[in-house]
């Protein structure tokens, strides 16, 4: 071997090493590219999650989902939240913090083993259209703040270690059993958070089978561990106390089946109601027909495809606006881009395979790009973090250090902490989770229901349009084990809703039998706040009477409205609504031509409604009078 051989043979190696080390630095400048906002946003959490977080937290202190802790879904993502809330506890931070890193870390995770995977199998697969797929994978997760961490996030990030190996055993590559059986069980934890996402999982298998038509492949390891998980879960579902399971089985999933319906959106509205919601579906059909041109120079575009289809249908058949559902077909469409662009790369390298400065140029573009765009992202964080009015965490009396930026706080956690102490209980009543739901575990108070988001709307809608009496007793349950609970655990705050929860609520007489000792004192976000004060008073009454004394404070001059906002934690336009409208009454009062007789105008208004009602009635009996005596001619004219 010549000496110019050798070294280029050196050089070729240098080159390689450093695209590699060049693509390893990029990988984690981009997977970890937002851990410091979430770390400076401790408590930002979504609805969804923090119920679950909270179900967690309820299950460490030995409660028995359903039982104790009720939800319209399967237990495994209450499980399966217990370790975000171990690692927040071991690590002395929220819980909403917790759940972020554990994603981050998982996202890292199931990156790096499909990686893993790909490198191990780089002499018989073309690696560079799936190291594509794997970066556009993880690229579609930075942009996730209110979705992360929901289930078909989860699922994502458990399935695709699976679903790399699993295409890899298709054409042609080999995992060893430890690799099979690991990447069988997350999958598998996966696909049980819901059972349609086994319907993704096998189109793509599908996909893979029509063009190589090997059915042997199916009995392997991998497959047998995503079974054994699902066997598993069956038989803990059924360790579950026989009460737990009924309230599952003939409460639950009745309620969701017809409740669900209150909710429900048209296709369009699905689509079109946000762009955030619209961006994922434009990504889809592009793809899609990236795809089609695409399709016979690689095996994993008919796959990703019909998992991509699969994902979409899901988020059709399921009829709501809700965008953390779309995320399996936000994530396909991705990883099509990122197979489609490999699929270029890989073509362009290969016509220049002599360049070997290419490899290395578009490496070095990867990382600086990737750099400057995390550095930016940095930036931002810490100049609002900077700018922004912050809570200071130290108020929650938690032990937690550390703040977070006001402006992603709801006015209800603002309330809760106010008027709450820690491990004080607090009760929300509303239509949806949120806001009773980051707010309470944010606040890191305890919930003091079983129940803790309310339901009672999709139970009314359920017993209109069902008409079965099932829903009816169900209502009349639901509302009493709310005050079983009240009783027992006290709550110091009841956050009502407007509406329609006060008009639900009255129809029991919920006020009056369970909230007794409770005083209206003050309204904030559309919610009426309760406190528990212990004297019995009737509370009906005192929100009223305490608006009449603030209002006349305001007019009397002894307090000013920024001063009664704030000694009241009452919204400031609010107030000054009140006063406005309280002056505007004393005006007409003074001013109005008719003000002095007014009594004497409603008195004869009185006077003419009786009237009138008692001439209806005359002409009523007149109108029967005379049909009577209309029958009584026909019976005596002789028929003809």
């Amino acid at each position: 071997m010549s000496e110019a051989t050798s070294h280029d043979i050196l050089q070729g190696r240098l080159g390689d090493r450093l695209v590699v080390i060049a693509l390893a630095v990029s990988f984690l400048l981009l997977v970890f590219n937002r851990l410091v906002f979430w770390i400076y946003h401790p408590l930002f959490v979504w609805t969804d999650q923090s119920v679950y977080l909270e179900t967690a937290e309820m299950i460490l202190r030995g409660k028995v989902p359903y039982l104790d802790v009720f939800d319209f879904n399967p237990p495994l993502i209450m499980y399966l939240n217990v370790v975000p809330v171990m690692v927040a506890k071991l690590l002395r931070v929220t819980d909403a913090l917790g759940l972020s890193l554990s994603v981050i870390l998982l996202n890292a995770f199931s990156c790096m083993a499909a990686a893993w995977l790909v490198y191990r199998n780089r002499h018989i697969c073309r690696p560079l259209p799936l190291v594509a797929l794997i970066f556009f994978f993880a690229l579609y997760g930075q942009g996730l703040d209110t979705d992360m961490g929901q289930r078909e996030h989860l699922f994502m990030l458990l399935y695709l270690p699976f679903f790399v190996g699993r295409g890899l055993v298709w054409t042609g590559g080999a995992l060893r059993r430890g690799e099979a059986v690991a990447i069988g069980i997350l999958a598998g934890l996966g696909l049980a958070l819901k059972p349609h996402f086994v319907l993704c999982a096998l189109l793509a298998e599908l996909g893979f089978f029509f063009q190589f038509r090997r059915p042997a492949l199916f009995l392997r390891p991998e497959n047998y561990a995503v079974l054994g998980v699902f066997l598993a879960y069956l038989l803990g579902f059924f360790l579950l106390p026989q009460a737990a399971r009924d309230i599952f089985l003939y409460q639950a999933i009745p309620v969701y089946a017809w409740g669900n319906l209150w909710s429900a959106k048209c296709l369009i509205h699905m689509i079109c109601s946000a762009m955030y919601g619209l961006q994922p579906f434009i990504n889809f059909i592009s793809a899609m027909l990236l795809a089609f041109v695409l399709r016979r120079h690689s095996a994993w575009i008919l796959p990703l495809a019909l998992f991509t289809c699969g994902a979409f249908f899901n988020y059709f058949q399921g009829g709501q606006s809700w965008t953390y559902r779309m995320l399996p077909m936000a994530y396909g469409a991705f990883m099509l881009y990122g197979i489609e662009l490999g699929l270029v790369l890989q073509y362009l390298l290969q016509r220049f395979e002599q360049w070997l400065f290419l490899r290395q140029l578009l490496a070095i573009a990867l990382l600086l790009g990737l750099s400057a765009g995390s550095y930016f992202s940095v930036r931002e964080t810490l100049d609002q973090a900077r700018d922004n009015d912050r809570f200071d965490l130290t108020q929650l009396q938690l032990g937690y250090l550390g703040s977070n930026a006001r402006g992603y706080l709801s006015p209800l956690f603002f309330c809760i902490v106010e008027h709450t102490r820690p491990n004080d209980y607090v009760l929300h009543l509303g239509t949806p989770i949120e806001p009773g739901f980051p707010a309470i575990l944010q606040s890191g108070r305890r919930p003091a229901s079983r129940y803790l988001y309310c339901f009672l709307v999709w139970l009314e809608f359920a017993r209109e349009k069902s008409a079965s009496p099932v829903f009816e007793e169900l209502e009349e349950l639901v509302v009493a084990n709310y005050g079983a609970d009240i009783a027992r655990n006290r709550p110091v705050l009841i956050m009502v809703q407007d509406m329609p929860m006060e008009y639900i609520l009255a129809r029991f007489n919920f006020f009056e039998k369970y909230m007794q000792g409770y005083k209206k004192i003050g309204k904030t976000a559309e919610h009426s706040i309760y406190k528990y004060t212990g004297n019995m008073e009737v509370f009906a009454d005192a929100g009223t009477s305490l608006r009449e004394k603030l209002v006349i404070s305001v007019l009397a001059g002894e307090r000013t409205v920024d001063q009664v906002a704030i000694e009241n934690d009452l919204d400031r336009d609010q107030v000054e609504g009140w006063v406005k409208k309280a002056r505007l009454g004393l005006v007409d009062a003074v001013t109005e031509r008719v003000a002095d007789r007014k009594q004497e105008l409603y008195d004869e208004n009185k006077r003419l409604t009786e009237q009138i009602y008692r001439l209806n009635e005359q002409a009523a009996d007149l109108r029967l009078q005379i049909e009577s005596l209309q029958k009584g001619r026909d019976i005596l004219q002789p028929k003809r």
